[in-house]
């Protein structure tokens, strides 16, 4: 048998002894069905000075269009950690997307224009040393702000999360809301 170099929507490229895992023929597929891809190239996936919170604006029209593209850019943070954020912060509105969360939602695949061929690389790596690393953000409703990254605006609750690493690959990682 050949060498694995594609799998359920991710390629699989080896650079020398690198195995690089990216997602380019799946995010051009899905700029192609949000009906993206000639549009402008952004250089964040979300801006920092909008939060997104529940009726911010005129309810989106094409709902069922929302979730397709959400739930395809869910797939894609398999091999792209930069837009994990993004996506996360954009499907706590999804059961009621309004215009505000559809141009939220369409940001993150034009920023994926950019750099289509960015992935997850693993290097090989002699060490077996497991680093874990974890945070934990807990603002109590007297130092709520208007722009605050670590709390959700629509239910007050904290985030945490973490990332583990073998070696210098990294293999888990992971961010949710607290339960309090």
């Amino acid at each position: 048998m050949d060498p694995l170099s594609y799998f359920l929507g991710i390629e699989v490229n080896r650079n020398g002894h690198d195995t690089i895992l990216s997602q380019r023929k799946y995010i051009h597929e899905l700029l192609e069905r949000a009906e993206l891809s000639h549009s402008k190239l952004i250089s964040y996936p979300m801006t920092t000075n909008v939060n997104h919170v529940l009726g911010d604006s005129e309810t989106f029209n094409k709902p069922v269009k929302c979730h397709q593209v959400g739930g395809a850019l869910r797939y894609v943070t398999l091999s792209r950690r930069d837009i994990k954020f993004a996506v996360k912060k954009v499907f706590q509105c999804m059961q009621s997307p309004t215009q505000n969360h559809w141009s939220a939602v369409t940001g993150i695949p034009r920023y994926l224009q950019g750099p289509a061929d960015h992935g997850l690389r693993f290097m090989q790596d002699l060490g077996t040393i497991l680093h874990a690393y974890t945070d934990s953000a807990y603002n109590s409703l007297n130092s709520f702000s208007d722009v605050n990254w670590e709390i959700c605006i629509d239910d007050l609750q904290s985030m945490k999360g973490y990332v583990i690493y073998l070696g210098s690959n990294l293999v888990s990682w992971s961010a949710r809301k607290q339960k309090h």
